[in-house]
């Protein structure tokens, strides 16, 4: 059994100064929370693939205040360039990572990807600060 999702707004929340009609409710369809991810994992894959990025993980997800968008969280880990070793410890990492035939990683980087609810479309992406 599929189930369905909707977003109920006010008119007046969608079509602001409309007075008496305000209190008229409007709903919408909302795409599922695995569409939402599945979408963000694709646009984090295409902006962010060129630079080596492996491991993409879910690490959150979150309905907006509003429900008008699904907040992403996810993580990965880009490759580390060559030639950007800048401590003793990178140096270490590089070379024991080259001795074992495998390209050096960096840590794991965490975004938010804001994908609106209702058509699935990404609308931003934001570094996620960890405390």
């Amino acid at each position: 059994m599929t189930q369905k999702c909707y977003n109920i707004h006010s008119v007046g929340d969608v079509l602001p100064g409309v007075g008496f009609w305000a209190s008229f409710l409007m709903v919408t369809p909302m795409i599922d929370v695995k569409k939402a991810i599945a979408k963000a994992v694709e646009f984090l894959s295409d902006i962010f693939g060129s630079e080596g990025i492996s491991g993409i993980r879910l690490e959150e997800v979150e309905l907006s205040d509003a429900q008008d968008a699904w907040n992403i969280t996810l993580s990965f880990v880009r490759r580390v360039p060559p030639n950007s070793v800048s401590s003793p410890l990178d140096v270490i990492r590089a070379t024991q990572a080259a001795a074992l035939g495998v390209v050096p990683m960096g840590e794991r980087e965490y975004k938010v990807v804001s994908v609106d609810s209702g058509n699935g479309a990404p609308r931003s992406v934001k570094v996620r600060q960890l405390v």
